[in-house]
């Protein structure tokens, strides 16, 4: 029963995950004026891995997760004590 109440809290918090990814790709992408096509061509990912994502659905490979960071000139939020914060990709 414990351990059934565990894997229940690991699910939900993967699920906040993945909808807190999905808005920060979909937020950045309408700020930089892309479309889904667009985006998946420029991060060289399928079109229905960037919907994927933005749907909640996936979250995305290291190397994946890193051109969509340079795209957006963005860092996806880091959680460092509780804090979350958003920094710039570096160049």
């Amino acid at each position: 029963m414990r351990n059934r109440r565990l894997l229940d809290l690991l699910a939900f918090c993967g699920y906040i995950v993945s909808m807190e990814f999905a808005k920060w790709v979909r937020d950045n992408r309408e700020r930089v004026d892309l479309t889904q096509e667009e985006l998946a061509e420029a991060a060289g990912i399928h079109v229905n891995t960037i919907s994927n994502y933005e749907r909640g659905e996936t979250l995305p490979q290291r190397r994946h997760r890193r051109r969509l960071e340079a795209i957006f000139d963005r860092k996806y939020k880091e959680v460092h004590d509780g804090d979350e914060m958003e920094r710039k990709a570096p160049r």
